[in-house]
């Protein structure tokens, strides 16, 4: 949120790009194994479309992992140091010192363009539109499938955030989130 409040009195333009299926771009290193345990009706599902594979004795099926897979604790930390390969060594941004997830990028002409990174969702903003778009160009041209929103308003982690440039504001609401949070514990809640 300080970082949004900074593009705010900074007037900077602000774009959410969201990497589908992130974590699948991240590979598993050698020296570090991911399991998946199935057992049951995925297990047998599973065998169904690959049937080269065998169950143990008690009907359990063990498979390691080539790419992260979304659920398991390290997928999110082996995305994150996707990601920062990519950022840092092919598009030339520097990690900041202060915080491990936002990096800047400074063009000839001494415009800065900022990314804030949490996990496959990234929040980019530069006073300078050029500046801006580069990175949707350069992220496709490595991750192939993004979205990206360019609109003053978009959904981000929950928070629906309006950046208004001119008047150099920025509000942030979750009333969706909190609403179907609350409708959550509601079903959960004994009668």
């Amino acid at each position: 949120m300080l970082c949004s409040l900074i593009d705010a009195i900074k007037g900077r333009e602000v774009i959410a790009i969201d990497i589908k299926g992130g974590f699948l771009k991240a590979k598993v290193p050698e020296d570090m194994e991911l399991i998946v345990k199935m057992d049951d009706e995925l297990a047998e599902l599973f065998l169904e479309i690959n049937p080269k594979f065998k169950t143990k004795e008690n009907g359990e099926l063990y498979l390691k992992c080539l790419k992260a897979l979304y659920g398991h604790i390290e997928a999110a930390r082996l995305f994150y140091d996707e990601l920062d390969n990519t950022l840092t060594e092919k598009m030339g941004f520097t990690r900041t010192s202060y915080d491990p997830c936002v990096y800047n990028r400074r063009n000839k002409l001494g415009e800065t363009t900022t990314v804030r990174t949490h996990v496959d969702d990234l929040k980019v903003s530069s006073k300078s539109r050029q500046c801006l778009d580069e990175v949707p160009s350069e992220l496709r041209s490595i991750y192939k499938d993004i979205t990206v929103t360019t609109e003053q308003t978009h959904d981000y982690l929950g928070m629906v955030m309006s950046h208004d440039k001119d008047k150099r504001q920025v509000s942030i609401k979750m009333d969706r989130y909190i609403k179907d949070t609350i409708e959550c514990f509601k079903e959960e809640l004994p009668e």
